[in-house]
């Protein structure tokens, strides 16, 4: 699934940069950043930003921490990282200008308490830009596909661990 994800989240930020004003050096908010690809595409996009890269799940901060050596971002002082879900960002009220979430809100809890916690963060003029699975309505269950694709593939997920033990998906 990564090309294809890959390619949505890089494609939420050319939309973002073209329909978000942003200061010089904006602080930028990569909710559920998973892999880190949107963070890293935001560090290259806009030179002079600092991005936080959040996610609920330690093992996919290490993940991300890893890729962001490989792709050069390993010491980068305008990269941080927060383990912290999406309801619950631990970043201060009004501190983030854009905040920028692939594939993640379909995934928490409580989106309702997700999205006002994304919203509390941002500053007065602020953005939320997100891609996610959630346009077809009741009946489109992405979760399913996924799943399926998974086991075609006999992919072994493994069994989740202490605060990495998710409520699953979210219609």
């Amino acid at each position: 699934w990564a090309p294809v994800l890959d390619q949505a989240a890089r494609d939420l930020l050319v939309r973002a940069a073209a329909e978000v004003r942003l200061p010089a050096a904006p602080t930028i908010l990569d909710v559920g950043t998973g892999h880190g690809v949107l963070a890293f595409a935001a560090l290259e996009r806009w030179p002079d930003a600092t991005v936080i890269a959040a996610d609920a799940s330690s093992g996919m901060l290490r993940e991300a921490r890893s890729a962001a050596a490989r792709a050069g971002h390993g010491e980068d002082p305008r990269l941080r990282w927060a383990h912290a879900p999406a309801d619950a960002l631990g970043v201060p009220d009004g501190s983030v200008d854009l905040a920028v979430s692939s594939f993640v809100y379909q995934l928490v809890p409580d989106r309702a308490a997700a999205f006002a916690d994304a919203l509390r963060v941002l500053r007065p003029g602020g953005a939320l830009a997100f891609v996610t699975w959630l346009d077809r309505g009741d009946d489109y269950a992405p979760a399913f596909e996924f799943d399926e694709a998974v086991l075609d593939l006999e992919i072994d997920e493994g069994e989740p661990e202490g605060e990495d033990i998710r409520a699953g998906d979210f219609r």
